[in-house]
């Protein structure tokens, strides 16, 4: 239940504290997918709804271009 007097919205708890910076998770995702070599044909990225505070401006980009330079392609991910 929220808080009385919310406006149906929970209250921002300043900015996300991550265990990883953008520039480590590029480099580990590289790593991933050197190892692994996927099948970059059909991508899925799944992500939480705006009431989970998790880095995304900071993230996506990153993930979005470690998955195009390993081999995907913009129409090939949803």
């Amino acid at each position: 239940m929220l808080p009385a007097g919310t406006d149906g919205h929970l209250p921002a708890r300043g900015p996300v504290a991550t265990a990883i910076n953008p520039a480590e998770f590029g480099e580990r995702l590289r790593s991933f997918l050197d190892r692994q070599r996927p099948d970059l044909s059909t991508v899925a990225v799944a992500v939480a709804d705006k009431t989970r505070l998790c880095g995304y401006p900071q993230f996506l980009p990153v993930l979005v271009a470690e998955l195009l330079a390993a081999g995907a392609t913009l129409a090939n991910i949803t």
